[in-house]
């Protein structure tokens, strides 16, 4: 939060910062997320896939984990992924 405050100034206080939060997480959701037709890759290797959805929220919903693999490296040049490639692939295959 230091950082945020040394760069766009002193707005950036804590209860700036959870305003925003609660914003985001009223629009979108937060982690109650109702969402369907929507697949969330994630790979090991993305810094961020602890922050990504990781467990299945429905069936029309899946979290797909990738080891070893980050998410655009598995969307656009994974060659030998193989369950996790085709998983993903069926269910968007489901909508188009």
């Amino acid at each position: 939060m230091q950082q945020c405050k040394d760069i766009y100034g002193d707005k950036f206080s804590p209860e700036f910062i959870q305003a925003r939060i609660n914003r985001t997480n009223t629009m979108y959701g937060g982690y109650g997320l109702k969402v369907t037709r929507v697949v969330f890759p994630n790979g090991s290797i993305d810094p961020w896939h602890a922050l990504g959805v990781t467990k299945d929220l429905s069936k029309e919903a899946p979290a797909l984990y990738i080891n070893g693999k980050g998410k655009k490296l598995f969307l656009t040049h994974c060659i030998s992924c193989g369950e996790e490639k085709e998983v993903f692939f069926a269910f968007v295959l489901r909508y188009v």
